[in-house]
């Protein structure tokens, strides 16, 4: 669940900063090949001019390497570059519905109002052995259709 979640971002984040010390493609000016992780909350703790002033001074480039949670302000700034999504929707499920909508591609959905109760699957999902279920107040799991309504008429 989430610690194997919280464990593949360490992983990632660990190969991401192998990747960037030791590229010798990747020379940005300015730069002194060195990494630095910095915390968001921490960042927004300080004054806007403060925080702007410590980015464009130390760093040549800003990583976003995690969503950044509802709760929490995004770094926005243009100077230094920011790469990374800016604000928490972009992880969110709305989202991943609009992207599938506008692709017209993507795994089978289905959007169902909180407080729904279902009698039965929906035919699209009876094919289906598994089910991504992403809660409105939880993180998203994996469920095999077996034993699958009771869990989302608790939602």
């Amino acid at each position: 669940g989430e610690a194997k979640r919280y464990a593949d971002h360490a992983l990632t984040l660990g190969q991401f900063i192998r990747y960037v010390r030791h590229n010798p493609l990747l020379n940005v000016p300015g730069s002194d090949g060195g990494v630095d992780l910095l915390r968001c909350e921490r960042m927004n703790s300080l004054e806007e001019a403060t925080r702007l002033r410590i980015l464009n001074k130390n760093y040549a480039v800003v990583i976003s390497m995690a969503p950044v949670a509802t709760e929490t302000a995004p770094i926005s700034c243009c100077l230094p570059p920011h790469f990374g999504p800016t604000i928490p929707e972009v992880d969110s499920i709305w989202f991943k519905l609009y992207i599938y909508h506008k692709i017209q591609n993507g795994p089978t959905s289905l959007l169902i109002p909180k407080g729904t109760r279902l009698k039965r699957l929906p035919p699209l999902f009876q094919e289906c052995d598994r089910l991504m279920v992403y809660g409105w107040d939880h993180e998203p799991f994996s469920q095999t259709t077996y034993n699958i309504l009771p869990i989302l008429n608790d939602y």
